[in-house]
C-alpha cells in the first residue's frame, strides 16, 4: 500500500523545468549566476531569468535558444536535452516563430519574384529602345542614300544645260565678232587701243567667253565656283556668259553692272572704255 502511495506521489510531482535543470547543474558545479554571466559576457539578470524560467519573451527565440545552449554547455548538460526542454516549455512560441518564419520566407520569395519581373521588364524596355533606335538610324541612312541620286542628276543636268548653251551662243558670238571688227576698224584709231584690265569672279559654275578688240580670245570655257580670272587686253571687250547671275566683273578696278544685259540665264555685252 505504501508503494502505491509513493508511486502516486512520484506521478503527481511536476516535471523539472529548464530553469531548474540548469540552476541545479550550476549549483552542483559550485558556480554562481555571476560566474555564468561573466563567462557568457551577459548580465547576471539574464542568468537569473533563465534559472527562474522568466527569460524576456521580447528577446528573439533564436537568442534565447543560444543563451540556453551556452549555459547548458558550461554546466555539463547535453545541449539536445536542454533544447528539448526549451521546445516543450516554449512550444507555442516555437510554433508561432516557425509560422512567422514561413510567412517571412513566403513574402521574401514573392518580393524576389516581383523584383525579377521588374528587372526583366526594364531589360526588355531597354532592348526595345535599342531596336527602335537602330531601325530609325537605318531609315535615315536609306533616306540619305535615296536623296543622293537626284542631287547628282541635277548637277549633271546643270552641266548639260551649259553644254546646250554653248552652241546656241556661238552664232550670236560670231555675228558679234563681225560687227565688232567692223566697228573697230571704222570708229577707233590706233591711239585708242590701250590695254585695259578686267577681272571676272564666279560664285557658281559658268561658261564664259571674252574677246578683246584685237579679236584675241582672252577667256573661254567653263569656270568653276569660287574661281577668279584676271586678264588684260584692248578694250572694248566682248563678253558672253552662260550663267550671268553667278558672275561679278571689275573693270579697271571698278565694279561693272551686268544686270541690264541678263536675259534668262545668259548675258552678252560689251565692256567699253568710258
Amino acid at each position: 500500500m505504501n508503494d502505491l502511495n509513493d508511486l502516486s506521489d512520484e506521478q503527481s510531482e511536476p516535471p523539472i523545468s529548464l530553469g531548474q535543470l540548469l540552476a541545479t547543474a550550476r549549483v552542483e558545479r559550485q558556480l554562481s549566476a555571476d560566474d555564468i554571466a561573466n563567462i557568457l559576457c551577459l548580465s547576471p539578470r539574464v542568468i537569473v531569468a533563465i534559472d527562474n524560467d522568466q527569460l524576456d519573451s521580447k528577446l528573439s527565440l533564436l537568442y534565447r535558444k543560444g543563451y540556453v545552449k551556452a549555459y547548458a554547455k558550461i554546466v555539463g548538460i547535453e545541449q539536445v536535452q536542454a533544447l528539448a526542454k526549451f521546445d516543450s516549455q516554449y512550444q507555442s512560441e516555437c510554433s508561432s516563430e516557425k509560422m512567422q518564419s514561413f510567412s517571412h520566407r513566403y513574402k521574401a520569395k514573392i518580393y524576389d519574384n516581383y523584383l525579377n519581373i521588374i528587372t526583366i521588364l526594364i531589360m526588355l524596355s531597354f532592348l526595345v529602345m535599342i531596336v527602335i533606335w537602330w531601325l530609325q538610324r537605318q531609315e535615315q541612312v536609306q533616306m540619305a542614300e535615296t536623296a543622293s541620286p537626284p542631287i547628282i542628276a541635277q548637277m549633271s543636268l546643270n552641266s548639260a544645260e551649259l553644254q546646250a548653251i554653248v552652241p546656241a551662243l556661238t552664232p550670236v558670238l560670231q555675228t558679234s565678232q563681225v560687227q565688232f571688227n567692223a566697228a573697230t576698224v571704222h570708229s577707233e584709231s590706233a591711239s585708242d587701243q590701250m590695254t585695259q584690265q578686267i577681272v571676272l569672279s564666279f560664285s557658281d559654275d559658268c561658261w564664259v567667253k571674252l574677246i578683246d578688240a584685237s579679236n584675241e580670245v582672252l577667256v573661254s570655257g567653263i569656270k568653276k565656283a569660287g574661281q577668279t580670272v584676271t586678264v588684260s587686253g584692248i578694250a572694248p571687250f566682248d563678253v558672253t556668259l552662260g550663267a550671268a547671275s553667278a558672275v561679278s566683273i571689275l573693270y579697271q578696278g571698278e565694279p561693272f553692272d551686268i544686270s541690264p544685259f541678263i536675259t534668262g540665264k545668259t548675258a552678252q555685252f560689251n565692256v567699253r572704255v568710258e
